[in-house]
């Protein structure tokens, strides 16, 4: 878990592959809210359907955790306003950026 302090908690991943998903369920388990971007309708529809697009053990029970709750966890094809910090792949950018 994250300390009380931390004060970047809200975050956004771009992608929602093999490493961006179980980056994005492993964040929001930290305690961090994680807002998943995806433009590939069929892994939205899988994400609408609490199931990742892929198998990895245990993935899609964390997964479903974690969007019925759903303060910690969103799913979009759109990156929303108010996020300070995204990583895209293997690099990190900015709201400026993009």
């Amino acid at each position: 878990m994250l300390p009380n302090n931390y004060k970047d908690k809200k975050n956004c991943i771009i992608g929602m592959g093999h490493v961006g998903l179980t980056l994005t369920v492993a964040m929001a388990d930290a305690g961090l809210q994680i807002h998943g971007v995806e433009t590939n309708q069929y892994i939205l529809d899988c994400l609408d359907k609490k199931r990742a697009h892929f198998s990895e053990v245990g993935l899609n029970e964390r997964l479903e955790r974690q969007i019925h709750h759903q303060h910690d966890m969103l799913m979009a094809s759109e990156l929303p306003s108010g996020v300070r910090y995204a990583a895209l792949g293997a690099y990190n950018v900015t709201r400026e950026m993009i």
